[in-house]
């Protein structure tokens, strides 16, 4: 109960912190607070989970949100709160969230919601989560994402009983709208919101409104002068501050002013681009770069990547201390106009998170890339190509820590999967400028050893890359697909740099299951198939040749019109690639410092020839127990790797698992031990499922179709002992079924990473063992004792 308290004590102090402003006065908002009031009533608007606060930029959406939270919100609800401003994906918010509640973000992103309800679960009676600026998550070209999120958000909460409303501020509508431009799949979701969302949409402030908040801002400006500031800015906040403090620095507001002239402004962010060019121009060259960095990271430039990136020969700790000091810790555009009167001095401070300066900032330099006589360019291409390759080598250095050994992985992986998440926008932006380029010097920066060379980077950090991307593959949804096949259709000239292309190609199609894309690459292209050009580096031709190979045996074993095939040739033809790439993976002349990729990529294999095996005949018992040998082997292959300082433990759930469904299928055709058989496989997925938790991913689409194999197996053992006669025994195993598919369904349901198939077959699981649990209750008399 002690520890009850003072999580929520800390909770509610953290998140009140929050709501401080600088300014507590509000002006022509007061219908707004009165509705959101209203709105946070649990009783009278039960109803109603999610509050949009819409409007355009600068309109005051998170001026409102503040106040609401610091000066309105009944006392009695626990706010948490959250600044989205800068997040381009979903796993950040997550994180930020648990870092809310005091929480340390590690695994995926559904691992980190389900982590966060666990958290807030029966501490207090009603939550009210505030989101800052869901602007950039709800993009266009994301916004799907971002509507599901908060849905399976809302339903999630719903499921377990918590009661909590969420209040977002955005520029978009969250209802239903006439928008030509949405699609059916975003009008889809948002139909399924409809009946708990309410948009609450800021305007402009009235005259009367208008006049009171810039009155009480700029209390020396002239009756003539704020008549015409008024008058200009159409009762916009973000414009009378940004207008009046031009004004108040006793600039002239007329034509006659060299940068900012307000007669001839037609539109609020013209105002703002005269104010932001005025200010920019009178920064120093090495202020002005370190401000045009910041469109190149996106938005969440780190202090110490941008060191980097700006390729200063000053002390890393000099230079963070320096750009705190100029840019108050967030990049601030800190305006120093000059003194008015005697030791009067006047700053605008605007965020450069803030959308219009950002705005500002990558139109900067967007036409400093177009223009290669701009003094900037080559500083600014400096900084790109700077940019790329620190995220690359964090690539590598993720690669490595999947196979390194010397560290607990139930420990490790988490931290590793969490290190990946926090960079990932960061990678899926290093894609896009390598992809999307005519400079063949950019095409080859992920495989490049320096920024001004073609040469490649060593063997081993190379393999590195391979293998992160392989093992996160699924948390870049097509954008690296994407990147790999416009690389190869670019100005991609290094035959070397093709071939390591092509192969990632060929890997990231196979491990997504693209087998139509994969057969017509593999058909047309034969570069891999003997990659000459990397023959002096034997590690990457025998690696790119394996890749080649195991993409072919795995072609040709799950892809639907090869899966059920039993012809002898193709079941030839695919063992044959299988065990040619596995051979090629253990050559002995193969560099030791390879080894935990090549050691990660055989067990890939061995498991693969196991599906190849089962597949060839799946009513054969001796294939079965075949392909569990082979799941065996991988099994002592990951073993013995700690003998040789490696640590592959991270594939340990997936050769598990595959040993469980050869085990469950060798009981479906051996009656004689059925039962130890289907108990063995049982024990085999609940060390799954143990292992999973213990790794930070026990809401992972993995976990989930461990649970629907570990639920089928269940209801198989339930039968079975439902025919020996044992019928208690037969009620558990399938109350144990129930409860798996059960838990499989929460997942899913609220997994980000969609897959409806898997979803479909939970939810199938779960009536079938409903279905056969009554039928066996209802035979043994026993219905009306279990009720």
């Amino acid at each position: 109960m002690a520890g009850s308290i003072k999580f929520l004590y800390d909770l509610v102090t953290r998140n009140n912190q929050d709501f401080n402003l600088e300014n507590s006065m509000i002006y022509g908002r007061q219908d707004e607070l009165q509705m959101l009031s209203e709105l946070m009533n649990f009783e009278k608007e039960r109803n109603v989970k999610l509050i949009n606060i819409c409007g355009m930029t600068g309109i005051g959406k998170s001026h409102l949100l503040k106040h609401f939270g610091s000066r309105y919100l009944d006392e009695r609800l626990v706010p948490i709160y959250v600044d989205a401003k800068g997040m381009t994906n979903l796993s950040d918010l997550a994180a930020s969230l648990l870092v809310r509640i005091g929480c340390q973000p590690q695994g995926t992103e559904s691992d980190m919601i389900g982590t966060f309800f666990s958290q807030i679960k029966d501490i207090a009676e009603r939550y009210v989560i505030f989101i800052d600026d869901y602007s950039d998550l709800m993009s266009p070209a994301n916004r799907k994402q971002a509507l599901e999120f908060l849905h399976n958000f809302i339903k999630t909460a719903q499921q377990q009983n918590i009661q909590l409303k969420i209040i977002v501020t955005s520029q978009s509508y969250l209802l239903m709208t006439s928008e030509k431009t949405e699609g059916e799949d975003v009008k889809d979701i948002k139909s399924q919101m409809n009946g708990y969302s309410k948009d609450i949409h800021l305007k402009s402030l009235k005259n009367v409104d208008a006049e009171k908040f810039f009155g009480a801002s700029f209390k020396s400006l002239s009756y003539v002068q704020r008549a015409e500031v008024l008058e200009k800015c159409n009762g916009h906040p973000f414009l009378l501050k940004l207008v009046g403090e031009a004004a108040d620095m006793d600039y002239s507001v007329t034509a006659e002013n060299t940068g900012l002239t307000i007669d001839d402004v037609k539109h609020v962010k013209c105002v703002v681009k005269e104010r932001l060019q005025r200010a920019f121009e009178k920064l120093s060259k090495k202020e002005q770069l370190t401000l045009l960095a910041v469109p190149i990271f996106g938005r969440d430039a780190q202090l110490n990547v941008l060191h980097h990136v700006l390729g200063v020969s000053q002390p890393r700790s000099e230079f963070i201390e320096e750009v705190k000091k100029q840019f108050f810790d967030q990049f601030w555009l800190a305006f120093n106009t000059f003194v008015l009167k005697e030791e009067k001095e006047k700053y605008t401070v605007v965020n450069a998170h803030h959308p219009l300066v950002l705005e500002f900032l990558k139109m900067k330099i967007s036409n400093i890339f177009d223009n290669k006589t701009s003094p900037y360019y080559a500083d600014c291409i400096k900084m790109k190509r700077r940019y790329v390759m620190y995220y690359v080598n964090e690539m590598v250095s993720i690669g490595e820590g999947c196979v390194q050994g010397k560290h607990r992985t139930e420990y490790f992986l988490p931290s590793l999967i969490s290190r990946f998440v926090r960079i990932k926008p960061h990678l899926k932006t290093t894609f896009e400028y390598i992809s999307h380029t005519d400079d063949p010097v950019d095409c080859q920066l992920l495989f490049s050893a320096d920024v001004q060379s073609p040469a490649l980077r060593k063997s081993t950090e190379i393999l590195n890359i391979f293998l992160c991307l392989y093992q996160f593959h699924d948390y870049f949804d097509e954008c690296l697909l994407q990147a790999a096949k416009y690389l190869l259709h670019g100005p991609l000239s290094d035959p070397k740099h093709r071939v390591l292309v092509w192969t990632l190609y060929v890997m990231l199609l196979t491990v997504e299951g693209s087998w139509g894309t994969l057969y017509g690459v593999i058909k047309d292209q034969v570069e891999v198939i003997d990659p000459k050009s990397l023959s002096v580096f034997y590690d990457l031709y025998s690696f790119c040749k394996a890749i080649y190979r195991y993409a072919n045996g795995t072609l040709h074993t799950l892809s639907s019109w090869a899966k059920d095939c039993s012809r002898e040739d193709l079941i030839k033809k695919r063992n044959t690639d299988l065990a040619e790439a596995l051979n090629l993976l253990n050559l002995k002349q193969l560099s030791s410092d390879s080894l935990g990729v090549r050691i990660y990529f055989s067990v890939h294999v061995l498991v693969m020839h196991a599906d190849s095996v089962y597949y060839a005949n799946q009513d054969k018992l001796s294939n079965i127990q075949q392909s569990y040998a082979l799941s065996k082997e991988a099994r002592k292959r990951i073993a013995a790797a700690e003998s040789s300082h490696v640590n592959v433990d991270i594939l340990r759930p997936l050769v598990l698992s595959k040993l469980a469904t050869f085990r469950a299928c060798e009981g479906n055709l051996n009656l004689a031990e059925r039962k130890e058989k289907y108990q063995e496989a049982g024990y085999l997925h609940a060390t799954v499922t143990t292992e999973l938790e213990q790794r930070g991913m026990k809401h992972s689409v993995m976990a989930a179709r461990n649970l629907i194999e570990h639920a089928t197996l269940m209801r198989s053992l339930g039968i079975t002992h439902d025919e020996d006669g044992s019928k208690r025994e037969a009620l558990k195993c399938l109350k144990d079924s129930i409860c798996y598919s059960q838990k499989a369904v929460v997942i899913l349901e609220s997994s980000f990473q969609k897959s409806k198939f898997d979803l479909f077959i939970a939810y199938v699981d779960t009536a079938d063992s409903w279905d056969i649990r009554e039928a066996v209750m209802d035979k043994s008399g026993e219905w009306l004792n279990m009720l």
